[in-house]
């Protein structure tokens, strides 16, 4: 594989919960991404990429580690990644980059491994974006409430720091816990801290002397979907585009753990042409990323990845958000690599996967990671031309129990039978686009799957069932060996809380 020969810079940008069927990049009928159509004419566009895990951590710990989930080990149950794996940043760090991490998703900064090996961390949606960790204050609010024993903690916790910026982050985020919105302008028009981001990361590109390594997590497509009433005009139709975001459930915990409440076609409707919004939203930050790195004369010097970690549910099969399925729609995901030197668009419509950016970054930047490190044994290089091979099959794995983390949503709603969301899901992509999904309670469904979703098989199109399900369990592990239940640390289970996992 041809390789730059200066160390390339690199920045990865994940739009969280981006499924590539909202893209108008992959052929979508409302004109959501229109910068990295733009953009396509100088990147590689992988059509046909799987992410490795419906959620966060282990989707984040694959891409990371080159790793399936049954190798790191992040599930449900525990979810963080053993300090002795080398990840990305780790590696990048050692190797004399100046690592970044600008992140509005608070998993990224919890110590679960992922955001270990960064110089510097960046929680945008703070008042004063800083990396202080508030889990214990967190933590003792959601235990005590406003008591005696909680005042007594945050001044301990603040005479420790002695930081204005932290007492000001705290005050905000009670004050806006309390009131139920948010209390500071352009909090109410950037909820998400995109635009600190943005800002953030024109201060890397402009004031960097050595190569960088630049994570960036945009949350714009994650729940709860809230973008600025100006794209969302631009992409949804006219009674949509006006309509208030407290007009339908965001809430996927009442509606897939719960059932406390009933959605109906219109409701998912609304929900995606919120989401369509937030994708057009990302697709303008997207831009003025890739327009710093222009103008600062380094984008040739840089490898620059564009992707989804997972997708979402908007009704698909049932479900909403990206909790509890391994549907298409939660697992395809959008991939734009540009890569250093990069002139001409590519459209790779071979079957990828997410935990491959491990090698391709490996192989492009020179890393030098071998297989005694024990990562990158489940990734393979990205194909760069439309005659190389991609994969023959795909694989992704939901692990781990929930009722560690669902506690309170039990206690307010008992009288749903929670016993039944006790499951495991494995699944596999051949590349004849066929899929086979197996529950640990026994349920299979073998499907036939596009960008567009999945649609199940039956009869004498099951004959390759038997064949994909000997190579799933060849490739990963039988259920029920990774992902013992384990109790939360505080600060994991605020953090999950706080983004709707639980």
């Amino acid at each position: 594989m041809t390789t730059t020969e200066v160390n390339p810079n690199i920045v990865f940008i994940v739009s969280d919960a981006a499924r590539a069927r909202n893209f108008s990049l992959y052929g979508y009928d409302r004109d959501t991404t229109p910068f990295l159509e733009e953009f396509a004419e100088q990147s590689h566009v992988y059509e046909n990429t799987i992410s490795t895990s419906p959620w966060t951590v282990p989707s984040h710990a694959s891409m990371f580690t080159g790793l399936y989930t049954s190798k790191h080990g992040a599930t449900r149950s525990n979810p963080s990644i053993s300090n002795h794996i080398p990840t990305l940043p780790k590696i990048f760090n050692k190797k004399g980059y100046s690592t970044h991490c600008l992140t509005a998703n608070q998993l990224l900064t919890l110590e679960n491994g992922l955001n270990a090996g960064f110089d510097y961390t960046e929680i945008p949606t703070r008042l004063f974006p800083n990396d202080t960790d508030y889990s214990q204050i967190k933590s003792s609010f959601s235990s005590n409430g406003f008591s005696r024993t909680f005042v007594e903690d945050l001044a301990g916790f603040l005479w420790e720091e002695k930081d204005i910026k932290d007492a000001s982050n705290l005050a905000y985020k009670f004050a806006t816990k309390l009131l139920g919105t948010s209390i500071v302008g352009h909090r109410r028009r950037e909820p998400k801290g995109t635009n600190s981001i943005v800002n953030s990361f024109d201060s890397i590109v402009f004031g960097s002397d050595e190569p960088f390594f630049t994570y960036i997590n945009l949350m714009e497509t994650h729940l709860k979907y809230i973008p600025d009433q100006g794209f969302l005009r631009q992409v949804a139709p006219p009674n949509h585009s006006t309509s208030g975001y407290s007009d339908v459930n965001q809430d996927p915990r009442l509606y897939n753990y719960a059932n406390a409440v009933d959605m109906d076609d219109e409701d998912f409707a609304l929900l995606q042409s919120f989401y369509d919004g937030a994708v057009r939203q990302t697709d303008q930050a997207i831009s003025e990323i890739v327009k710093s790195l222009n103008e600062s004369g380094v984008l040739k010097d840089t490898l620059v990845v564009i992707v989804g970690d997972h997708g979402e549910n908007i009704g698909d099969f049932g479900r909403m958000g990206h909790s509890l399925s391994l549907n298409d729609a939660v697992l395809r995901v959008p991939l734009i690599v540009s890569y250093p030197g990069d002139t001409g668009g590519e459209r790779i419509s071979e079957l990828v996967q997410t935990v491959d950016l491990f090698t391709t970054i490996d192989q492009v930047c020179n890393l030098g990671v071998s297989e005694s490190d024990e990562v990158g044994l489940d990734s393979q290089p990205l194909p760069r031309t439309r005659d190389e091979q991609g994969r023959d099959y795909a694989v992704a794995e939901y692990l781990g129990s929930p009722f560690d983390g669902i506690q309170r949503v039990m206690e307010k709603y008992p009288e749903q039978d929670y016993s039944e969301l006790d499951f495991e899901i494995k699944t596999i992509y051949d590349s004849s686009a066929r899929k086979l999904t197996i529950h640990s309670d026994g349920r299979e469904r073998m499907s036939e799957v596009d960008i567009n979703g999945e649609i199940p098989l039956h009869g004498d199109e099951l004959q390759d069932q038997e064949d994909l399900e000997s190579k799933l369990f060849e490739i990963v592990e039988p259920f029920g060996t990774v992902g013992i239940n384990s109790e939360y640390e505080d600060s994991v289970r605020d953090t999950l809380r706080d983004l709707g996992y639980i």
